[in-house]
């Protein structure tokens, strides 16, 4: 019994470690495809691709969709992280950038505004 569940044990462990390299792997590309090859649409589907999104692969995708003009979209991926975490700077500059970026200077100074309160020394907000 104790080898069976040693075999399975080890199994899963090698399941779950070659997942890890998996998504590794496929974030690497998606960066590389979007700051080398400036393959937005790519490093999106590859973004996609990755079965449990990281923190860092959901606010990767969020700026993506900001760089190719999928306000809407970019705007559902910051909602989402600052739900989980409401102080994330991080999200909180993104999301700044995205609303900047594309006119929308009402919702960016909103959410400089939110931030500051919890960040009154961060330049970015001012």
């Amino acid at each position: 019994m104790k080898k069976k569940t040693f075999i399975l044990l080890f199994i899963f462990m090698n399941f779950n470690w070659a997942n890890a390299q998996n998504v590794d792997s496929l974030f690497t590309l998606a960066r590389q495809e979007a700051f080398e090859k400036k393959d937005y649409r790519k490093a999106i589907e590859l973004c996609k691709a990755i079965e449990k999104n990281s923190f860092e692969v959901e606010l990767f995708l969020g700026r993506v969709y900001t760089w190719v003009d999928s306000v809407s979209l970019a705007r559902i991926q910051f909602i989402k992280l600052l739900q989980h975490d409401s102080l994330n700077i991080e999200v909180a500059k993104a999301y700044i950038d995205l609303e900047y970026w594309h006119n929308n200077y009402t919702e960016a100074l909103q959410l400089c505004e939110q931030f500051l309160v919890f960040y009154p020394k961060n330049d970015f907000f001012y």
